[in-house]
């Protein structure tokens, strides 16, 4: 059912070529703390990680962002279905747009799965930066503090700054993980709270939901039983409703349309956001922002 008034409130002015060009531009020409004019030296990039559970569409989501920048279909993040997950280590991207890396990583490790139980893989290390690329994991094992992939004085641009829970829209709203990966997300939660790191929910596949969505997504916040979708899953999660992103990852037939590309430029802004928002709340451990700076004096 569609409503006439949109549920959500996008602030750009109409799905054309015009917005997407706006939401590339300023993406392209982010900045971390803009407004605090931070230097490249002090933080040089954010780190967004992306975790779910296997097939939610983590590996993809970054291909389809770079998709849009290199304007063809990427396939550099291993992506499929499998029963384990495709991801097997700890991959840091980056896009480069305009012969130029953009000042945003997306972060993607292993997918949560059945088998894992409650092993939270490494998570507490990634999020406090401690792990470096390529890291490959080892079941029910930590990484040692002796690995070379160990990081042993990260600074606050190697954490993770914004953690976005990608799942898949098209599973039972009421029971959107399954039974033995609930415990593992509700302790990464957990640790995402303790460490103050901004939450986001990437709900992926959305044109399951409903026909009236299929291939082009300019109603989408007007469709109802997408709207249905976004406050069960905020609920499950505990989350507030507008943390809750539809998404369409890109696929070969799809991966064109100018929609897809809006609403994934625009889910990538509110990441950023989100990780501005955590570097505000933690200034005192940037280099500029230290106590000794007169800036905050």
């Amino acid at each position: 059912m569609s409503l006439g008034t949109p549920w959500r409130e996008m602030d750009i002015p109409t799905w054309d070529y015009e917005s997407l060009n706006i939401l590339k531009k300023e993406i392209e020409e982010y900045v971390p703390l803009r407004e605090m004019s931070v230097s490249e030296d002090a933080l040089p990039h954010i780190n967004i990680l992306l975790l779910g559970q296997v097939e939610a569409g983590k590996s993809s989501f970054f291909n389809t962002l770079n998709s849009i920048f290199h304007d063809r279909l990427s396939i550099q993040a291993r992506a499929g279905r499998s029963d384990r997950s495709l991801t097997k280590s700890f991959n840091v991207y980056s896009i480069i747009s305009n012969k130029r890396i953009l000042r945003f990583r997306i972060c993607d490790s292993r997918g949560f799965e059945d088998t894992q139980g409650d092993d939270l893989f490494d998570i507490k290390d990634i999020v406090d930066g401690n792990i470096k690329n390529k890291y490959k994991f080892v079941e029910k094992l930590d990484i040692e503090k002796e690995s070379p992939f160990y990081r042993r004085d990260p600074k606050i641009n190697d954490r993770i700054h914004c953690v976005a829970i990608v799942v898949d829209a098209t599973k039972d709203p009421d029971h959107p993980i399954a039974e033995h990966v609930q415990e593992q997300i509700r302790k990464t939660q957990e640790l995402m709270n303790l460490k103050g790191v901004p939450q986001l929910i990437l709900m992926n596949k959305i044109d399951g939901l409903s026909e009236s969505i299929k291939g082009g997504f300019s109603s989408i916040f007007h469709s109802q039983e997408v709207k249905r979708r976004v406050e069960k899953l905020a609920n499950y999660f505990r989350l507030p409703p507008n943390t809750v992103l539809p998404m369409k990852n890109f696929d070969i037939k799809h991966h064109i349309n100018i929609n897809f590309q809006i609403l994934a430029l625009y889910n990538l802004r509110q990441m950023l956001r989100a990780a501005d928002d955590y570097l505000l709340n933690n200034l005192e451990e940037i280099d500029e922002f230290g106590p000794s700076n007169e800036k905050i004096k």
